[in-house]
């Protein structure tokens, strides 16, 4: 018996249009979004950093980080960190925000976002309830094996003074790295940092204090081991070590049965240090050629 012509048109017109066509929507939107994404953006004197994390429960976490700056060169930090459910109605997203911190009078508040999907790393959300603002969130790569692996090794020490690199100078201070504790496993480097403010802002910082205006808690110089990635926004903190203005020193060290894949973003338009992490980034060794027949 014959056996019938196969037709490969005819397999391609007779199976369901491939995933990779259909529109992001429902089930497979909400499947696209679990995950972490950031957004920075810069405003007339104010950058703007944007952080969620949607879980495949439905839930949501999110961080807002805001630095204004004064026209007498002086900048002061916001942060709102909330929680609450998200779902998928369509191709909309809907957030019920249930809580934050500090605390606002609003909650529960629910908001709607049109959601655009550019690739697998990128999505444009356009708020319906906050006159049409568009942002375009970028998904946070997870940590990989060798981040994993560099995580578990120990860190050194930091040097004696001598082996210390300013970095920048600022009214509020100084950022220096630890030269001798500079390493390098390819793209992912490890390396003290400090930070030690000036005697005029730790005593603006003491003044706020007592009138209640500011921390309780005035903070003098910090020294942070730090791993962070040349090729990926993630950076995680091995051990930071904390000199009051008091002259109380206080440790927070990671332990080994920590989340070793648990790496933060790296905040580059933010946070001061990374500004010197790139900067290291820059000069970091290229990659050894490799060894003819292997």
């Amino acid at each position: 018996m014959k056996r019938p012509a196969f037709s490969l048109l005819a397999f391609l017109l007779a199976v369901p249009p491939a995933l990779a066509d259909a529109p992001y929507r429902d089930a497979r939107l909400a499947g696209y979004l679990v995950g972490s994404w950031f957004h920075d953006e810069a405003r007339p004197n104010t950058v703007l950093s944007y952080d969620r994390n949607f879980t495949p429960d439905g839930q949501f976490t999110g961080t807002i980080i805001a630095i204004r700056s004064a026209g007498d060169g002086t900048t002061t930090l916001a942060r709102l960190r909330y929680s609450g459910h998200w779902k998928i109605e369509g191709d909309t997203l809907v957030e019920t925000i249930e809580s934050s911190q500090p605390p606002t009078e609003q909650l529960p508040t629910t908001d709607k976002v049109h959601i655009e999907v550019a690739d697998n790393t990128h999505y444009t959300g356009t708020d319906l309830t906050e006159r049409g603002t568009r942002r375009t969130f970028e998904r946070l790569p997870p940590a990989t094996p060798a981040h994993i692996e560099r995580a578990k090794a120990p860190w050194p020490e930091p040097g004696p003074d001598r082996k210390w690199v300013e970095m920048s100078r600022e009214p509020a201070g100084v950022t220096s790295y630890d030269a001798s504790t500079l390493s390098w496993t390819g793209s992912i480097g490890g390396v003290w940092l400090r930070t030690r403010m000036s005697d005029n802002a730790v005593a603006n910082a003491q003044k706020k204090a007592r009138t209640g205006k500011g921390a309780a808690t005035v903070i003098k110089g910090t020294e942070s081991y730090l791993l962070f990635d040349c090729d990926k926004p993630l950076i995680r903190t091995q051990e930071t070590r904390i000199t009051l203005a008091d002259g109380q020193t206080l440790t927070v060290s990671k332990a080994s049965r920590d989340d070793l894949a648990q790496w933060e973003r790296r905040r580059d338009r933010i946070e001061r240090s990374t500004g010197g992490l790139l900067w290291l980034c820059s000069r970091r060794p290229d990659p050894a050629p490799a060894t003819p027949g292997r």
